[in-house]
């Protein structure tokens, strides 16, 4: 009948202060057919939350408040993967990885995977080591990321594009503030950001991949110190190409061309 064709679920989800883990797929393909879904989760209460795995909220909808997140510590491969509605996460000082494509969005209709309002801030996570490949490609939101820990990897493409194409709205608010623990730039890692860059690189640094962060969209004010990276053996092509930030950089006889 006419009426299936408007089906719409909705799923809440609230108070629950006893949760540890949220399972592989848990809320996977969550989504209502219908536009402006209902499906709210608040996890404010879960304080003892400390895992949320691969693909959790995958390809769902509606809204999702983590804050704050004192106990987590894993966010699996592909977890919010084009969540299509409002995402919260802050306060989440334990997380120490990230995993590929976590919070991308991949799509070409980002007026449909956009996340108004989105706010990603894990600036209190200081021991995050692993962002993995995509995690934060095309995600339409606001993004904080700082961290002091002793081995960070960006993986690539790992921030691409934050904002999508048209460095969606609010997305040029996003931060990246990144310490001597830095051993890893992929490719494309940073490519067209839009936010504010701050990295104070060390002997950690080994390698900065190709185009890691070429493009025109990088704040003015974005600042990223190589002058102590004495071990950085490998700089690919395009890395810094139309970089608009301010770049220190002292060449060392390991550098390969």
């Amino acid at each position: 009948s006419a009426a299936s064709d408007v089906y719409k679920r909705q799923l809440t989800l609230s108070g629950a202060s006893s949760l540890t883990s949220i399972g592989d797929r848990a809320f996977a393909t969550q989504s209502s057919i219908a536009a402006n879904s209902n499906n709210m989760y608040d996890f404010a209460a879960s304080t003892l939350l400390a895992t949320i795995g691969a693909n959790a909220f995958e390809n769902s909808d509606g809204a999702i408040v983590l804050t704050p997140a004192p106990a987590l510590t894993t966010i699996g491969a592909n977890a919010f993967f084009h969540f299509t509605g409002t995402l919260n996460i802050d306060n989440a000082p334990e997380l120490t990885s990230i995993g590929a494509n976590a919070f991308n969005r991949d799509s070409d209709d980002l007026d449909t995977a956009a996340a108004t309002g989105s706010v990603v801030d894990i600036s209190a996570a200081s021991n995050l080591e692993t962002i993995g490949a995509g995690a934060f490609g095309s995600f339409t939101g606001v993004v904080h990321v700082k961290t002091t820990a002793a081995n960070i990897a960006i993986d690539d493409k790992a921030f691409m594009m934050v904002g999508g194409s048209g460095a969606g709205v609010g997305s040029a608010a996003s931060t990246v503030d990144l310490a001597a623990g830095l051993t890893t730039v992929g490719d494309y890692a940073f490519y067209r950001f839009p936010g504010t860059l701050t990295i104070t690189a060390g002997a950690a640094l080994t390698s900065v991949g190709s185009f890691a962060f070429s493009g025109t969209d990088h704040d003015v004010d974005s600042q990223i110190d190589l002058s102590a990276a004495t071990l950085l053996a490998t700089v690919g092509v395009h890395a810094f190409d139309g970089f608009l930030g301010v770049l220190t950089v002292v060449a060392t006889t390991n550098w390969q061309e």
